[in-house]
């Protein structure tokens, strides 16, 4: 609770800190993709279990545990420069520790790179109108992280995750109205697994939304450096604002016809 900056006080970071992660939202998409490739008959237990209460216990509440007491326990520039994390937190935790670490980031990593490989392959394949190769698209994957990981991300960390943070912000504002409505169908979780199977949620209309709303918050960050920290909580209110209204002409006109 006194963890700080020395001879410094919190005074309200935590409302800078909480924007800069709001990237951390990005769990809506990963959780809804990586559901697409379970089970229907075990649907219930992804809903209570995997993706429900204890998965959002061990995410934020055990791993920001840790995260917390390497922050305090080890001089990050000395681990950075003079040995490796690694050795720095098989020293402080031990070995399950670093095994617990080494286990959990290989196993979501997996995860990502599946995501992002079959994702990207819906994505080449629906822009050039023929199916691109899953092989290929985990190449190109490949080949974007390790470029990634070649740059100095540490000196930019923070920018990076605030240009991130905007534009998934501005997915799930378009995403929480579009489930909403659906919710508000009443439908069997046949006649709603099927819907989203067969209907676009979003179409042209929401991808102008998305690209609308993430450039208002991107000019906020970088060209009102007062304003930043307002930048991801005005692109979600900004992309809910306008596709709830779009959603909302569209059931209007529905009726009057």
């Amino acid at each position: 609770l006194n963890l700080g900056p020395d001879g410094g006080t919190l005074d309200a970071r935590w409302w800078p800190c909480f924007t800069s992660f709001m990237a951390i939202w990005v769990l809506m998409m990963y959780t809804m993709d990586y559901a697409r490739f379970g089970k229907i008959e075990d649907e219930n237990y992804h809903e209570k279990l995997t993706f429900g209460f204890p998965f959002y216990v061990c995410t934020f509440f055990i791993n920001g545990v840790i995260g917390i007491f390497l922050v305090a326990t080890i001089d990050m520039e000395e681990a950075l420069s003079e040995i490796t994390i690694v050795f720095a937190l098989l020293k402080l935790m031990g070995f399950w520790g670093l095994l617990f670490i080494w286990i959990s980031q290989t196993r979501i990593n997996t995860a990502n790179f599946q995501v992002a490989t079959v994702n990207m392959q819906n994505f080449l394949s629906q822009l050039i109108g023929r199916k691109v190769p899953k092989v290929l698209t985990a190449v190109i994957v490949g080949v974007i992280v390790f470029l990634m990981m070649l740059t100095d991300i540490f000196s930019f960390i923070l920018e990076a995750l605030a240009f991130q943070a905007i534009f998934i912000v501005a997915w799930a504002g378009l995403a929480l109205p579009a489930m909403i409505s659906l919710m508000r169908k009443n439908y069997t979780k046949e006649q709603y697994n099927q819907f989203l199977s067969e209907q676009p949620l979003m179409g042209s209309t929401g991808l102008v939304i998305w690209c609308v709303s993430a450039v208002c918050g991107l000019s906020v960050l970088y060209l009102l450096p007062d304003l930043k920290a307002f930048a991801s909580p005005m692109t979600a209110l900004i992309s809910f604002a306008g596709f709830y209204i779009w959603q909302k002409s569209i059931y209007m006109n529905t009726v009057l016809e």
